[in-house]
């Protein structure tokens, strides 16, 4: 899965399509860093590879980069990657949607909202 895949599902998510786009790419692949490092941090059992070696989360630079999770946690850092570009705002809101995707991606990995 590459991190262009996931920003794809969250500008769809965000209805952020289009010719203008309310978060530039750049931003969107922090947070998909972010995202990643911060499952890790709740679940580093998802960064282990089948040699039972530690894998380090992705930091990716370009929309091509490969994300280190599997496909199977994609809409984990859709909805991190989502929640983290509705905090930039601050309309109450958005935050409340934030906290939405948050809530719901914490519960996929099946750990207690921090």
């Amino acid at each position: 899965m590459t991190a262009g895949a996931v920003i794809s599902e969250v500008r769809r998510a965000l209805n952020d399509e289009g010719g203008t786009s309310r978060w530039p790419t750049p931003t969107l692949l922090r947070y998909v860093g972010d995202a990643e490092r911060e499952v890790a941090r709740l679940r580093p059992d998802l960064f282990l590879s089948s040699g039972s070696v530690m894998l380090t989360p992705s930091d990716p630079s370009s929309s091509s980069a490969a994300v280190v999770l599997g496909e199977d946690n994609r809409a984990v850092l859709v909805d991190l990657v989502s929640a983290r570009a509705l905090l930039e705002d601050q309309d109450a809101g958005n935050r409340e949607q934030a906290a939405v995707y948050e809530g719901r991606a914490y519960a996929a990995l099946g750990v207690p909202r921090g």
